[in-house]
């Protein structure tokens, strides 16, 4: 029955061109997966360990530089894992505490640039401290454990606040925190990003810094999804504000459902969250509905259910189908191709390796 389910999946995903670059691998297929990651370092990842936003510039930011390191360890790659750390350490750990700028700008000539913005990202500190707990597990190094504790210990003092939701994760440690302006020292709102609770980090987190602490961010987590699903779907928003007992749009951010809000099913299906299902339901009934036509919108507007005129990418198809098929994914996943820009390639990376350690 089962296989029955996929041919037709299959055939229907074809209108909404999910399957043009689709693989056909086996995790026994070794060699493909390792091509997709040298593809992805040769392109995305420059000699002294910078990896470069293809879609903004050629920028560098914190998190390029956490799922590098991340994928590497899933690839096995303790040499590139290493000159991402090294340059990561150099370029971005610049703040006088342990946490890191979130943006690097490359200069007019080669070799040229520099952080940017002093501000850190929890996303990117998160994905960062996980890359090296991950890599102390793979090489059984302790010093990039005692490394990403360090990280951890600042992202605690540095990155909550107590809302409705519970230990509420900030974007970063300034701006995210909105006053009350007839109550100057008041919290008035505060301003989150669902995409930014890296569940299967959480929960590796739980297990080996701060267990109370880790273990409420992630029922937060769930509860930002939960109560973010905004418009007549119930999409969650790349950015929305607590407000007292009231989540809504986050004022002075985009009010889509887009390139952030995407990884909202692939962390909870990867942290293996007993309700992914139906935290997902929303998106995956968005995604579903749009079975044989020309494209999924990328993004919709959640405030004026606007849909963008183009569809998702690559790398946002192959979350979709891990999201709607779950453990049948794989036949229908697309593979790296010669146009996926820098997110759409590391999508398509993460959803793949997600895939392998949560359901084989």
């Amino acid at each position: 029955m089962r296989a029955i389910f996929t041919i037709v999946a299959l055939v229907a995903l074809l209108g909404a061109g999910v399957l043009a670059t689709a693989c056909t691998s086996t995790k026994a297929d070794a060699t493909l997966y390792q091509s997709e990651w040298q593809a992805f370092a040769t392109r995305f990842i420059l000699p002294e360990g910078r990896v470069a936003d293809t879609g903004n510039k050629g920028i560098s930011h914190s998190e390029g530089q956490g799922y590098g390191m991340i994928m590497a360890t899933a690839y096995d790659d303790k040499a590139t894992f290493d000159r991402l750390w090294t340059w990561t350490k150099a370029n971005l750990q610049v703040r006088g505490d342990h946490l890191f700028s979130w943006k690097w700008e490359p200069g007019p000539e080669a070799g040229q640039g520099k952080a940017t913005d002093p501000n850190s990202a929890s996303d990117g500190d998160i994905l960062i401290a996980w890359g090296l707990l991950r890599a102390a597990d793979r090489w059984n190094d302790d010093t990039y454990r005692q490394a990403s504790l360090a990280i951890l210990d600042d992202i605690r003092a540095q990155m909550f606040v107590d809302t409705a939701l519970g230990k509420t994760l900030l974007p970063g440690p300034m701006g995210f925190v909105r006053q009350a302006k007839d109550a100057p020292g008041t919290v008035a709102s505060v301003v989150i990003n669902p995409s930014y609770w890296v569940f299967p980090a959480l929960n590796d987190f739980a297990r080996r810094h701060d267990e109370a602490l880790w273990r409420a961010v992630i029922e937060s987590g769930r509860a930002a999804i939960t109560r973010s699903r905004i418009g007549p779907m119930g999409l969650p928003p790349d950015w929305a504000e607590v407000a007292g007992p009231d989540v809504k749009l986050a004022a002075g951010f985009e009010t889509v459902f887009g390139f952030n809000a995407i990884r909202v099913p692939l962390y909870t299906i990867w942290g293996g969250l007993a309700d992914a299902d139906a935290l997902n339901a929303p998106v995956r009934s968005w995604w579903s509905g749009h079975d044989g036509a020309p494209f999924i919108p990328a993004t919709v507007d959640l405030a004026t259910n606007a849909k963008a005129p183009y569809g998702l990418s690559n790398g946002g198809r192959a979350v979709s189908v891990l999201t709607r098929f779950g453990a049948q994914a794989q036949p229908m996943m697309p593979s790296l191709g010669d146009t996926d820009d820098y997110y759409s390639a590391t999508l398509i990376l993460l959803t793949k390796i997600a895939f392998s350690e949560r359901f084989q």
